[in-house]
């Protein structure tokens, strides 16, 4: 029901139905975790008893704005992959960093220009990382 991964800031999301959860770092006095939707101005939450767990106790899925595309969310999870290899390891060649990350994962709707600003994403996630010219 729920795919959950951590995207390129570490921190962990919920995917259901298309609609991005975040984790609110509070813990709830009665032991459950609520997680919020990514968009400020939605009200739409979850509560659930563990943080991998997919036990939900609570719900309110009214949101008031449209689910994000299939592309949108393999965009961001092929984005986030690849950018945390790139910044981990530094000695491997972007490309292979890249052909590496979309082997594994089903990216039947990216396009040309996604692939594109992926290549990019990695070359500036390595540059900041990298110390700058005296």
């Amino acid at each position: 029901m729920a795919e959950q991964f951590m995207p390129q800031r570490e921190k962990c999301l919920k995917i259901i139905s298309n609609f991005k959860f975040r984790k609110i770092n509070r813990p709830l006095s009665s032991g459950e975790v609520k997680w919020r939707c990514m968009v400020k101005t939605c009200g739409a939450f979850l509560k659930m008893v563990g943080d991998d767990d997919d036990r939900i106790t609570e719900q309110s899925l009214n949101h008031n704005h449209e689910s994000m595309s299939d592309q949108n969310l393999q965009k961001q999870f092929v984005t986030g992959v690849v950018k945390r290899k790139a910044t981990e390891d530094i000695c491997t060649k972007p490309s292979k960093i890249f052909c590496n990350g979309i082997k594994n994962i089903a990216t039947e709707h990216l396009q040309v220009s996604d692939v594109r600003n992926i290549k990019r994403k990695i070359y500036n996630a390595r540059r900041k990382i990298l110390p700058s010219f005296p």
